[in-house]
């Protein structure tokens, strides 16, 4: 290979990693909102929360088994007392409303 073939190279890759440089700047904002999403404070009340975990340890009865009672997954019933669920519908909502960490909504017809 001639030298005038190895600078062309070194140009290429030297563009090719402008181009990525360039395309992680427009991607890093992305990343930014992403990473706050994930370390962001709890959702809920901690007040709440925090009564609902006294709830089980004043009545003997581990998170485990008060979902299982309740047909509802360990995991989620633990998730929704660290405040990672935003439990606006779905099993972590009735988890939320069984705790007490969201009020009972009140009965009504749909679209009232």
């Amino acid at each position: 290979m001639t030298a005038e073939v190895h600078v062309d190279f070194i140009h290429a890759g030297l563009d090719m990693l402008s181009s990525v440089l360039q395309d992680r700047q427009k991607c890093l904002p992305v990343f930014e909102l992403f990473q706050q999403m994930h370390t962001a404070a709890p959702l809920h009340d901690n007040a709440a929360q925090a009564r609902a975990r006294a709830w089980f340890r004043d009545h003997g009865k581990s998170v485990t088994e008060w979902s299982m009672e309740k047909g509802f997954t360990p995991a989620l019933v633990y998730s929704v007392l660290k405040g990672e669920r935003k439990c606006l519908r779905g099993q972590s909502f009735k988890i939320a409303v069984a705790l007490g960490i969201r009020p009972q909504p009140p009965e009504r017809a749909l679209g009232q």
